[in-house]
């Protein structure tokens, strides 16, 4: 176990398997090959860190924040459902997968989630500010109390998801109108 640890380096490989991590600060690390196994991260941060390509398969995630991350094409879907609770500052999550991962309450704040999969998704609460959801996939989530005001580009189905009590803006609806074949003036 490392607890309370700055950390600052390429890693290889398998280095971080059957590993447990908790306070610990990742600062300009570079995680492209590793393949994350069994590895938990509690109160963590990653800072200007490289994850594209990675793969983090059964990976638990408690209150992890990403800053300024590129973790694109990640699947989270894999990751471990328990207690798991991510934050996202100014991070590259294009083509990333949250695919049925509960992440009511999670923020991503200035990110880029260029078709992301967030389908069948809890994602309750979760705010998305000044985000490009563009091509993002939503169908199936549950998306009550989500809060959209800032962003753009997002095209969602309320037919198709749960956007009970979701905030959008009022100049940005056709988001939302355009799959139901209506069209704003």
């Amino acid at each position: 176990m490392f607890q309370s640890k700055t950390i600052n380096k390429c890693f290889t490989r398998e280095e971080l398997n059957l590993n447990e991590f908790e306070e610990c600060s990742f600062i300009d690390c570079d995680f492209r090959a590793c393949n994350f196994l069994g590895v938990t991260f509690i109160s963590c941060s990653f800072t200007n860190c490289q994850f594209e390509g990675a793969q983090i398969n059964h990976v638990s995630l408690r209150s992890v924040r990403f800053i300024e991350c590129n973790l694109k094409q990640l699947n989270f879907a894999m990751c471990n459902r328990l207690l798991f609770e991510v934050y996202f500052e100014n991070c590259q999550l294009d083509f990333a997968k949250f695919y049925t991962l509960p992440l009511n309450k999670a923020q991503f704040i200035g990110c880029s989630l260029l078709a992301v999969d967030f389908m069948n998704a809890n994602i309750k609460e979760v705010l998305f500010d000044r985000c490009d959801l563009h091509r993002s996939e939503f169908m199936g989530a549950m998306a009550q109390k989500a809060d959209f005001y800032s962003s753009e580009n997002f095209s969602i189905n309320p037919a198709k998801t749960k956007v009970e009590k979701a905030v959008f803006a009022q100049g940005k609806l056709g988001g939302l109108v355009a799959t139901l074949g209506l069209k704003l003036h």
